[in-house]
């Protein structure tokens, strides 16, 4: 059976998750989504309601289902999978006052639910109008969009143009290698299910342009760092570094992720990570004439840029 792809949206209170996942519904009849949800709040269930079981899943009249992230994720998960017609999709749309990482972590370190679920995306919303203030007040709004595939500058309309190229920049301070979108009421032209975000494949693609640079938000001690090796790295000395030098002696990670070039590998190798665990997985084959190389990004709290440098360095071999 294929796993079930799940997309996690996230975002401060008002930033307009709910209004977003009302869209992807009716952007998408007729597939079976379940929705994961810490409350139903503003969700336009109330009349569509057909079913709710003792366990508080709810079968909604378009085919969805509908749950309250009510008791521990995992069993949750569970309910989902034991229905007749399991759900062809997950949508999981968290608190506004949450940090997400947990949500996350569940789904790349835990090996029940990666056997059955496949995480495809993080999308964050962020409300244009109060982004600045809230970066300022609470730390999760950080993390949340750190650890964005995609984050949406809702609620343009109540800015200026050159508000929204300044909280754009602020944005990629927190985050350069998320996608980035402008929207008026959660309204977003392109397809958000499906956008394999966590496959190899995506990552390659998406940090094909990557370029040196640090990024320091000071007010906060946020920052990110991108950095582009050309030498070979050794594979066990580089997840030996990952597992037991990085975590914990280089401030606070949320993300990490790259395209290694790797010594006596012809694939590329993909690594993520998000806080102390990471994982590596085989990308496609070196094109003939294709430049190898290792592009490399960090996004953290009072990351120590030498120490990271200096640490992959030596994990670097000679051609």
């Amino acid at each position: 059976m294929d796993r079930i792809p799940v997309t996690i949206i996230t975002g401060f209170l008002g930033a307009g998750k709910t209004t977003l996942l009302n869209r992807i519904l009716d952007q998408n009849k007729g597939k079976r989504i379940a929705i994961i949800e810490n409350e139903f709040g503003d969700l336009n269930i109330d009349k569509s309601l057909i079913d709710a079981d003792n366990d508080g899943v709810y079968e909604l009249s378009n085919g969805c289902i509908c749950c309250s992230l009510n008791s521990e994720l995992i069993v949750v998960l569970s309910k989902l999978l034991d229905r007749p017609e399991p759900p062809q999709y997950l949508i999981i749309e968290t608190t506004g006052l949450a940090d997400p990482t947990s949500i996350v972590l569940s789904f790349i370190t835990d090996v029940m639910v990666q056997s059955a679920f496949e995480l495809d995306a993080v999308i964050t919303l962020a409300d244009a109008s109060l982004l600045d203030k809230q970066l300022k007040d609470h730390p999760e709004v950080i993390k949340q969009l750190a650890l964005a595939d995609l984050v949406i500058l809702n609620k343009a309309d109540r800015v200026s143009k050159e508000d929204i190229d300044q909280l754009m920049h602020t944005i990629e301070s927190y985050n350069p290698q998320a996608e980035k979108i402008v929207a008026t009421q959660a309204e977003v032209s392109e397809p958000l299910l499906y956008k394999r975000a966590f496959r190899s494949e995506h990552i390659q693609k998406n940090m094909k342009a990557q370029k040196p640079r640090f990024y320091l938000n000071h007010l906060q001690e946020t920052n990110s760092l991108s950095i582009v090796f050309d030498k070979p790295f050794d594979f066990l000395l580089f997840n030996n570094w990952m597992n037991y030098q990085l975590n914990g002696r280089c401030g606070e990670l949320y993300r990490c992720k790259g395209v290694l070039y790797v010594e006596h590998f012809d694939q590329k190798v993909i690594f993520q990570g998000v806080y102390d665990q990471h994982m590596v997985q085989m990308g496609s084959l070196w094109a003939d004439g294709e430049e190898r190389k290792s592009n490399l990004v960090f996004i953290g709290k009072n990351l120590q840029k030498e120490f990271i440098e200096t640490g992959l360095e030596q994990c670097l071999t000679e051609v």
